[in-house]
């Protein structure tokens, strides 16, 4: 099966997407900073998931706006990996508050 060339992030809607994700990036590794350095004893957890968080947020971001080949399969996997951390934080905050005392990026 032959793979289809990826998805130009150079204009139009990709250039929307690369901005949505380095603005989320900015705000999650700000958050993070500010969450570790001055409450990381209030919620040890939490404030590490919302730095790997922003991990994430930064490698989607520069994938996306790359847009090789490989390049786009990282952006995908980073996008991938965001949704499930997304959908496991939020179901694991929900059923077992306790461990998770203050909010995530997540």
């Amino acid at each position: 099966m032959a793979e289809r060339a990826p998805v130009s992030t150079r204009s139009g809607p990709g250039v929307v997407l690369v901005s949505v994700y380095a603005v989320l990036a900015l705000a999650a590794t700000g958050r993070s900073v500010l969450q570790i350095l001055e409450y990381f004893s209030r919620a040890p957890v939490a404030y590490l998931l919302s730095a790997l968080a922003a991990v994430i947020y930064i490698v989607a971001t520069f994938a996306l706006a790359r847009g090789s080949r490989t390049s786009w399969r990282v952006a995908r996997a980073a996008i991938l990996i965001e949704l499930v951390g997304v959908l496991v934080v939020g179901l694991l905050s929900y059923l077992v508050p306790s461990a998770f005392p203050d909010k995530t990026v997540w």
